[in-house]
């Protein structure tokens, strides 16, 4: 079962344009990190379409954060045709089931085939979005280790009184992810070392660039999109992992995660 990490949001360092954004919540928005702010179409009726200018680097990974019900889908501008056209690339309808919980809703796109630097794209999105996020991801094809799990922080207070009875003061309670980055990966993937030259998205980068206080999203299952909706965290790393060196080529590691709002 295949895992994503991703750390590198490339639309934060582009300029971002839109077509039937509602006004009073302006794109500016999806650059900012959490979830508390929000761009939506400016009504019922109309389709968000966000512009990115030019990036560098590839994109193999898209996520629309904190969104409403709705459709979001990535579409690239394709002049193969005799009359150039948007065409979707991906798309992901939210379930009808959520939210649950009170939990954010937030919607994955795994490109197979990635975003080049050239390509002309636009983002589109029929409900509300808080933060858009797209970049290159690290792909762990044999998923994480087998013991993943998925805990929780509750920030609410609990007092006792007399007689033992209880007061709650409700606070947000947070997903907490523990993924073992399983225990046969290569000198590839922990430490960007492989024969056809570096690669710049491993594990020894993730240290480095997101540490524990840049934004991270891990997906621990993402056999469909409602595993890698209901199992994917947005947050930060709350652990100084280490990358373990196993045996021969092979190393592992364990990272936790926090979810933001």
């Amino acid at each position: 079962m295949s895992a994503i990490i991703a750390w590198i949001n490339r639309l934060d360092t582009t300029a971002l344009t839109a077509e039937n954004a509602n006004p009073l919540h302006p794109i500016s928005n999806l650059q900012r990190r959490g979830l508390a702010e929000f761009a939506e179409p400016v009504d019922e009726s109309s389709v968000l379409y966000v512009y990115p200018d030019a990036w560098a680097g590839d994109i193999d990974f898209v996520a629309f954060l904190g969104v409403a019900a709705g459709t979001y889908e990535v579409q690239r501008w394709d002049t193969d045709e005799l009359l150039p056209v948007w065409v979707s690339v991906a798309s992901v309808t939210t379930p009808p089931d959520e939210p649950r919980y009170g939990l954010p809703i937030h919607v994955f796109i795994a490109m197979v085939e990635p975003l080049r630097a050239g390509n002309i794209v636009r983002l589109a999105c029929t409900g509300r979005v808080s933060r858009l996020w797209a970049g290159p991801s690290l792909r762990l094809p044999n998923g994480v280790g087998a013991q993943w799990r998925m805990g929780f922080r509750d920030y609410g207070n609990l007092e006792a009184g007399e007689g033992r009875t209880h007061v709650e003061t409700p606070g947000v309670r947070a997903r907490v992810l523990t993924i073992p980055v399983g225990s046969a990966l290569g000198t590839e993937v922990a430490w960007g070392i492989a024969d056809g030259g570096p690669q710049a998205v491993n594990l020894h980068a993730l240290q480095m660039e997101a540490g524990t206080t840049g934004e991270v999203i891990a997906i621990p299952r993402t056999s469909s999109p409602i595993w890698m909706a209901r199992t994917g965290i947005y947050g930060h790393i709350t652990n100084e992992w280490e990358i373990e060196h196993e045996a021969g080529p092979y190393s592992r590691a364990s990272i936790v995660l926090e979810e933001e709002r």
